[in-house]
């Protein structure tokens, strides 16, 4: 049966994550995340609008999350099945 999707070898996976691009783009990541959580520690979000106020800290807590995804991309394409298994 033919793969409905492109995948990758962890090797690939690897060998992208060892480029100079990779962990400078992943720092940038790591950065955000950092920012973000400054962001929410200093309770920035607050508005006198409570609906507003939800709805920034719910906004600011997904793209931490999805970032920290973002970090980890061996997880994420394992996830929705896009690693081929090296061979033995």
């Amino acid at each position: 049966m033919a793969e409905s999707h492109p995948q990758i070898s962890r090797d690939g996976i690897r060998q992208w994550l060892e480029q100079p691009e990779t962990r400078a783009y992943l720092a940038c990541l790591e950065a955000q995340i950092q920012q973000r959580q400054e962001y929410q520690a200093k309770g920035l979000f607050v508005k006198p609008d409570h609906d507003q106020t939800i709805t920034l800290l719910h906004q600011n807590i997904g793209a931490v999350e999805g970032v920290k995804w973002a970090l980890n991309p061996e997880t994420v394409l394992d996830e929705y099945g896009m690693v081929k298994e090296d061979a033995a």
